[in-house]
């Protein structure tokens, strides 16, 4: 396995390294990024909560395109795994500078606007937002106009999301961020990135089957087909897949347990893609929410604020919308969306030494019970299917949680809604957070169509939805809590529907983050 490390070409060798002076063992399946940097001396890249909520482990990952150009993002490398960055660009703090002589090195942009604006004072998550900004900045240096005050804060506060600050605060960190964006000198890493090694590792073209066959006995596998990813899965069980990684590492981080044998699947090309045929939009399992975003900015501006709230940035650009349904989490902020939408979920099966079949099932009968649903252990999910008549109807998301942002929710409501003046013909009522299993609520939407929306009517279905929920009491929010929440959330968007304007208190502008000034 090959990647770049800084600019530097770094060789595991997936079966021995014995006699060979250039390649290293290849590390077990289940090391993380941050974990390898670590014992190569990379210190800058801290550890701090190990599960991808504090941002102090940020790194920047460069991958091709398919037009050959490297494109970076922000990642959390503590829920990482190093098999992921095969042909990739992975670049720590120790690399953004650029070294013009032997003993002198020029700073990279967003690190010298870091000291400039006294961004740091104990320095420990300063190596996170350096790399969580120059992300935002490696992504505008092709730009050939500066962004507007606005929109570069914008970037940065969406950038930074991720990164908790202790003792420095926001604003000198902000004001760093923002300068870069709007100033003329955001060349970035990957300007550098042009020699004949880089070029070899980063774009050469890619082999069809499994990458790795046999590595003693821990294996970390990275299919390239459909057919070799069924192979896989007939063979070794879905519980070796891994996407994102954004639940599933914190098994490793945080339960210390160890797996010999894992299947990456994100590099499937069926996987990956999204397309619109026949009234149904279809993602593949591994698209991460970064990508859906960019394919729902038009469609449904709501599901994608929506996703801003969905962990943060490092976490939705790795995070997928098969693995927040497969995790089978009650509190997961996509299902109750996609069972608002009448999404099915496609299933492929891999008995061994059979051929694949697959098959449909209606989101909304794939849960069984907490953490239960009806993959079997040769199955996996490879595509979302969402009618493109649901999407376009009247919808409202909602999420309660104790933080605006990177937060698990403690309520999670969809509401999907048609009907002429005040006569509902369709009615889709989801909840997450609210029972063991993300999941619609019938009573309440036959009772919805049955007579013409009035004030009544909307809190005699609120009253239904509180008596038919059974709600859990935790550390995030009481049982009772929860059900006057679902409550208002039923509320309000019958009443949005009726065209009442209600305000949004989750909008940034509440706070008083619109201009630097504010902070």
């Amino acid at each position: 396995m090959e990647f770049m490390l800084n600019n530097k070409p770094v060789s595991f060798d997936i079966v021995d390294s014995a006699g060979s002076d250039h390649l290293e063992t290849m590390p077990a399946p289940d090391t993380t990024i941050l974990k390898m940097l670590r014992k190569r001396g990379l210190v800058g890249t801290k550890e701090g909560c190990a599960s991808g909520d504090c941002g102090a482990c940020t790194v920047m990952i460069g991958e091709a395109n398919n037009d050959g150009v490297l494109e970076y993002r922000a990642i959390n490398a503590c829920i990482s795994l190093v098999g992921s960055l095969a042909n990739k660009h992975l670049v720590t703090v120790e690399g953004l500078a650029k070294k013009t002589t032997e003993n002198e090195q020029q700073l990279h942009p967003v690190q010298r606007a870091m000291v400039d604006c006294h961004g740091s004072q104990c320095g420990f998550c300063t190596p996170g937002f350096v790399m969580s900004l120059a992300a935002v900045a490696e992504q505008a240096s092709g730009r050939k106009a500066q962004l507007e005050l606005d929109e570069a804060r914008m970037k940065v506060l969406d950038a930074i999301s991720g990164n908790l600050c202790r003792c420095t605060g926001y604003r000198p960190i902000i004001e760093a961020g923002v300068s870069v964006l709007t100033g003329s000198d955001i060349n970035a890493v990957g300007d550098t990135v042009d020699d004949e090694v880089s070029n070899e590792i980063l774009r050469r073209p890619h082999p069809i089957s499994s990458e790795a066959e046999a590595a003693g006995e821990a294996n970390y596998y990275r299919p390239r087909s459909l057919a070799a990813l069924d192979a896989l899965v007939g063979r070794l069980g879905n519980k070796a897949i891994v996407a994102g990684c954004t639940d599933f590492a914190l098994e490793i981080t945080q339960r210390w347990r160890a797996y010999q044998n894992l299947i990456d699947v994100t590099r499937v090309p069926e996987l990956l893609a999204m397309t619109e045929a026949d009234g149904k939009l279809t993602i593949g399992a591994a698209v991460t929410y970064t990508d859906i975003e960019q394919q729902f900015k038009d469609l449904s501006p709501g599901f994608v604020h929506l996703l801003s709230r969905l962990g943060s940035r490092q976490i939705r650009n790795c995070g997928t919308l098969g693995g927040n349904i497969g995790t089978a989490s009650p509190i997961a902020d996509t299902p109750p969306v996609l069972l608002a939408w009448d999404a099915d979920v496609v299933i492929r099966s891999c008995a061994p030494e059979a051929i694949a079949t697959e098959r449909h099932i209606a989101l909304s009968d794939f849960y069984l019970d907490y953490r239960k649903t009806r993959l079997q252990a040769h199955q996996y999910i490879s595509e979302i299917r969402i009618p493109t008549q649901s999407i376009h109807r009247f919808h409202r998301f909602y999420k309660h949680s104790k933080r605006l942002e990177d937060d698990i929710s403690s309520v999670m409501g969809a509401f999907c809604f048609d009907g002429n003046e005040g006569q509902l013909i369709h009615a889709r009522v989801a909840f997450g957070g609210m029972a063991a299993i993300p999941l619609r609520v019938p009573i309440v939407e036959a009772l919805l169509v049955a007579e013409k929306l009035s004030e009544d009517l909307v809190n005699q279905a609120c009253r239904i939805l509180t008596e038919t929920l059974t709600p859990m009491t935790d550390v995030r929010a009481s049982a009772a809590f929860r059900a006057d929440m679902a409550s208002e959330m039923l509320s309000r968007a019958l009443f949005e529907y009726l065209g009442q304007s209600l305000p949004r208190v989750d909008e940034l502008k509440d706070f008083g983050l619109r201009g630097v000034d504010d902070v």
